[in-house]
């Protein structure tokens, strides 16, 4: 199957949907009773969530060595063709799957292949803009405490910034973990970037936002130094 996801077909569907494909065509189906089984609807979320995730990681062969101020154009068929996310969120609809859920996963997930620019065009479409901000401060921890603490090119500039950053931060980035990251080596400039566009869209009064003008400081403050 494409993106090696193996799935049972039926398992996405109620006792009414299985007995359905069984049936004549012609004959009298019982309606769904609108009530969603939530154990379902979280299975087939997952189902979704994967085939977002196998798309990313198809399309950043392709992508993540591209530089510029734009998107390169994706083929219209095959793994990494264009129409993968829209499908999803027909998919979504019919399955009584949250959309925006989708949408915030796969702006986390072009975000952690190191496709800033694709992420920024679907977070436009995001409408949980709060609880995008704090998975996308995990992730910008991440890619700040590899740079800092992980990276085998660590420079003396960096170990002197970890020094005087805050007691917290220093901790909070301490507990980061890069490994999760598909794509830790990015420029500065794009997490410098990344930073810039979690403040935008996290509240003044969102409990870890000063925790995200700490981090676009020391994004600054190494990328001076860089």
């Amino acid at each position: 199957m494409t993106f090696s996801l193996k799935v049972k077909p039926l398992s996405l569907f109620d006792s009414k949907g299985k007995n359905a494909f069984f049936r004549d065509l012609t004959s009298i189906q019982l309606m769904p009773s609108g009530v969603m089984d939530p154990g379902l609807v979280s299975i087939r979320q997952e189902f979704l969530l994967r085939v977002l995730t196998g798309w990313v990681q198809a399309i950043g062969d392709t992508s993540s060595s591209t530089s510029g101020t734009r998107s390169p154009p994706l083929p219209s068929n095959g793994p990494n063709a264009d129409w993968w996310p829209s499908l999803c969120q027909e998919l979504s609809a019919l399955l009584q799957v949250n959309p925006d859920i989708l949408k915030r996963h796969l702006v986390c997930e072009l975000y952690n292949q190191g496709l800033d620019l694709r992420a920024e065009e679907v977070m436009l479409e995001v409408e949980d803009k709060d609880v995008l901000g704090s998975q996308l401060l995990v992730l910008t921890g991440q890619r700040l405490s590899y740079s800092l603490l992980h990276s085998q090119s660590q420079t003396q500039a960096a170990m002197e910034l970890l020094a005087r950053l805050p007691p917290t931060l220093c901790t909070w980035l301490k507990a980061m973990d890069p490994s999760e990251l598909r794509c830790p080596l990015v420029p500065l400039s794009q997490t410098s970037r990344l930073v810039s566009r979690l403040i935008e869209i996290l509240p003044e009064n969102h409990a870890q936002y000063s925790l995200a003008l700490h981090l676009l400081e020391a994004v600054e403050a190494l990328t001076t130094e860089d």
